[in-house]
């Protein structure tokens, strides 16, 4: 009888052991084929950011390019206290916030880091009493637009 559960004991080893070897083979064979998706995964995450760089790389040269070529933009505001109060370059990056481009896009076009546009947008933001570049915008609009209402009526003797 203890020969019998003997050779069980080691029968129930054995296959154990084989069970064992085969799992870990079979775990071997899925760790392969993972490898090679993330491989895959990774290849196919470079293509596509080589080409979106590339395509924003070519939008923001446009950007650049017909900012240059445009008429530069002059700033007015009936409040000449505001106006005093912003520097040049503040006014350079207000004008060109209200053109709609993005901080990356106003640096660019300045030939300054981006960090230097978040400080002059900051410098401006607290020199107007706004708190974000929707404000500013809105601001900068309605100070335009009175300057301009402002001068058509002294036109029309208004």
């Amino acid at each position: 009888m203890e020969r019998r559960d003997e050779e069980t004991r080691r029968e129930d080893a054995s296959i154990t052991r084989t069970a064992a070897r085969a799992l870990m083979q079979e775990a071997a064979d899925h760790l392969a084929d993972l490898a090679r998706v993330i491989e895959n995964l990774e290849d196919v995450l470079s293509s596509r950011e080589s080409l979106c760089a590339a395509g924003i790389q070519r939008e923001d040269e446009q950007a650049i390019t017909s900012l240059r070529n445009a008429p530069a933009n002059t700033w007015v505001s009936p409040d000449l206290e505001v106006a005093a109060r912003l520097t040049a370059r503040e006014r350079e990056v207000l004008d060109l916030l209200v053109q709609g481009l993005s901080n990356r896009l106003i640096a660019r076009s300045l030939a300054i880091s981006e960090p230097t546009v978040k400080n002059h947008l900051h410098a401006v933001f607290l020199k107007l009493g706004v708190a974000d570049r929707t404000q500013a915008v809105a601001k900068f609009l309605g100070t335009a637009r009175m300057a301009d209402s402002a001068s058509s009526d002294r036109r029309a003797g208004g």
